[in-house]
């Protein structure tokens, strides 16, 4: 797949693919394999080699995930989640990127105002579905629901329109949604209630939550927001592993260096014989400092050993949805890692246990570089992993909010209305549908 700091960089490359010596440069470009020997293409473990671990098929499709200085060797992942070291020379093209999806009118009213997005629900119209029958999922970090911002600041402009919110969250006809930077304070609480109110009040259906029950109330927590009439949640707990300062055997808190634990539900449908799946939400350590950076390698490595109760979610071959804020925005020091590189990086983490659903657009979030300078820039912080157990699980996954609407190009001056009343970051989603049940387990959870 092709990571690009910006939507606006991806228009250079979305004509035809190129021969190789134009521009298999780029960390993340997805390249097609070019065999020059009956053998196939040698993969070697270190760049610049003579030993040849293994070799792969001619036509291969790889995405590059690391490159030599000076851009001679490229360390590629393939899609069986292979790895290894090729000399430039077996590149054969850079395949092009699918243009991202159209944005529509109506998705463009429902981020641009309140009564925009009212006039499009009270008129029933939602975002598309390709599967009537699937579970729409969702990632979204509300920046400091409800206030804002820390209680510390003073962000009136920033305090969450909870009406705004719920009719967004009904217009994406969302089934299930995972939160971050929930407080769990007593006011919290009350606009998470009123949210809930507000939503039956468009969906017709009653609405329930849960968030992770370690750390401060006015403390950032994951957790989730569902549609009862849809799908069942239960034997929620937190997971301490994902929370990247936690050590085992040593932190008594989950919520260590006041930082969030993934949070863990049993989901099921309320449709005979529909989706039974695992989720954890995740808000991962944030940050460009190499501390902040290390946790959430230490973290990420850690998806593969999930555990709940004791026991190895994977190694049940279940099918898994890891979701939330995973914070990929690299590192300054002590040696620069860009947020491109850090995704890069991630995906040979989580495979071949999980693998990551490509988003339609290379940006999730804005953020303000240079407090001197007022533009916003577009990163990409919110992901979604799957374990490879999963059958038939989602490729790709939709953000769209005021990120999809600005195409990810910066923006400077005024930043639009949903990022001030919604939340700097922009929704992620997804379907699931019945067939990315794991056939060997009935019930497809941990028991």
């Amino acid at each position: 797949m092709l990571v690009l700091p910006r939507c606006t960089a991806a228009a250079a490359i979305l004509a035809l693919a190129v021969p190789s010596g134009l521009q298999a440069q780029a960390v993340g470009d997805r390249v097609e394999l070019k065999a020059l020997h009956h053998l196939g293409v040698p993969l070697h473990a270190q760049a610049g080699g003579s030993l040849t671990f293994e070799r792969v098929a001619g036509r291969a499709v790889a995405t590059v995930v690391e490159l030599q200085p000076g851009g001679a060797w490229l360390r590629v992942q393939l899609e069986d989640a292979r790895s290894g070291w090729i000399s430039r020379r077996y590149v054969g093209r850079v395949l092009a990127t699918p243009e991202p999806p159209d944005v529509t009118e109506d998705e463009k009213l429902v981020w641009e105002s309140p009564s925009g997005c009212e006039e499009i629900v009270r008129a029933g119209r939602r975002m598309p579905k390709s599967d009537a029958s699937a579970l729409r999922v969702g990632t979204w970090n509300i920046r400091w629901f409800p206030i804002g911002c820390t209680a510390q600041e003073d962000c009136p402009e920033n305090a969450t329109n909870v009406a705004w919110l719920a009719c967004a969250i009904a217009w994406m006809d969302l089934d299930l949604l995972s939160l971050n930077e929930i407080l769990d304070t007593p006011a919290g609480r009350a606009r998470l209630a009123d949210l809930k109110n507000q939503l039956r009040a468009r969906t017709g259906v009653r609405w329930a939550s849960d968030l992770n029950r370690c750390g401060p109330a006015a403390a950032q927590h994951v957790g989730y927001l569902w549609k009862t009439s849809r799908v069942r949640l239960d034997r929620f707990a937190d997971i301490p592993e994902m929370n990247g300062a936690f050590v085992p055997g040593m932190s008594p808190d989950a919520c260590a260096e006041n930082l969030r634990p993934g949070r863990y539900a049993r989901v099921r449908s309320t449709a005979a014989g529909g989706v039974t799946l695992n989720a954890v939400s995740v808000h991962f350590d944030s940050g460009v400092a190499d501390r902040d950076y290390q946790n959430r390698r230490t973290a990420v490595a850690r998806i593969a050993t999930l555990a709940l109760r004791g026991r190895p979610i994977v190694e049940l071959d279940r099918d898994i949805l890891v979701l939330g804020d995973f914070n990929t925005m690299g590192r300054s020091e002590p040696s620069p890692v860009s947020g491109e590189q850090e995704i890069a990086t991630l995906e040979v983490e989580l495979a071949p246990a999980f693998r990551r659903v490509v988003p339609s657009l290379a940006c999730s979030e804005y953020f303000q570089p240079d407090p001197t300078v007022e533009r916003q820039r577009a990163t990409l912080l919110d992901q979604v992993a799957v374990s490879s157990g999963m059958q038939e699980a989602p490729t790709t996954s939709r953000i769209t909010g005021y990120c999809a609407v600005k195409r990810c190009a910066d923006v400077t001056g005024a930043m639009p209305a949903a990022y001030q009343a919604l939340s700097d970051h922009c929704p992620t989603v997804f379907e699931v549908t019945d067939r990315s049940l794991d056939p060997r387990a009935p019930d497809g959870v941990v028991p």
